[in-house]
């Protein structure tokens, strides 16, 4: 059985995502991380991006920009 990454592909594509910080953020960002997509991730002022961020920019080759905004 193939994997998802194996049948779809983002590459050049961003993603923005809300609530970034958070547990179905951080999954859903690393999925698409995981199938090359860029992130932007949003949250609100204060969140801490960095656990994130890091894990993302170590594992894969995509661009991530972190914006703090409270919806």
């Amino acid at each position: 059985m193939k994997k998802v990454a194996e049948l779809i592909s983002l590459k050049g594509s961003a993603a923005l995502i809300t609530g970034a910080t958070g547990n179905i953020g951080q999954e859903v960002a690393l999925t698409i991380a995981e199938l090359g997509g860029n992130l932007i991730l949003v949250d609100r002022p204060g969140s801490n991006y960095d656990q994130i961020r890091e894990n993302v920019l170590d594992n894969w080759n995509v661009n991530v920009k972190c914006i703090d905004c409270d919806l």
